[in-house]
């Protein structure tokens, strides 16, 4: 394991810090483990009127897991073995994220958008999608997201494959 060097330190903690920022702007201030579902409570909605459709934000879910999947690429590459620790983050917020999802859908909450979770098993979350749909039952029937699921994971695993084929140094130096 590589020893981290000042700047690696000071970096992750500014990570921690703007990404602890931006939870409590969504209005978590409470332990971690209650951080998804309280932002989940806060965006959810029933059926507003027409003249509270303005004041929803329909895109705040979404944006919350597109920072979240940012701040796994910063800190998968300010640690050891970036592809692998990416691999790794990647999986677990995706798994987390079908969780968050499958609580929403029981509890009528606003849900994450199909295109988000293809994109997480796109970039490389597709063992934590797979993990989190067997284990919460998520997403297990819906036949066209099943189709461009399973293209993502040939997607993802055919880059993969062809960056080792054309490039074996990189994937060594990332390894």
């Amino acid at each position: 394991m590589r020893p981290l060097n000042e700047s690696k330190i000071i970096a992750i903690k500014l990570s921690a810090f703007w990404s602890l920022k931006a939870i409590s702007c969504l209005g978590y201030r409470s332990f971690p483990s209650l951080a998804f579902s309280r932002i989940l409570r806060k965006i959810s909605y029933n059926r507003p009127s027409l003249s509270t459709v303005a004041t929803v934000n329909p895109m705040t879910l979404n944006t919350f897991c597109y920072l979240l999947l940012a701040l796994a690429a910063v800190a998968s590459a300010l640690l050891p073995h970036p592809l692998v620790m990416w691999l790794l983050l990647a999986s677990v917020l995706t798994f987390l994220i079908y969780g968050g999802d499958k609580m929403a859908a029981r509890k009528g909450w606003r849900r994450v958008p199909e295109s988000t979770l293809l994109v997480l098993g796109l970039v490389g979350g597709w063992p934590g999608a797979v993990l989190g749909q067997q284990l919460f039952r998520h997403k297990t029937q819906k036949q066209p997201f099943k189709t461009y699921f399973f293209i993502t994971i040939v997607l993802n695993i055919g880059v993969m494959v062809a960056l080792n084929w054309f490039y074996p140094n990189l994937i060594s130096q990332v390894m």
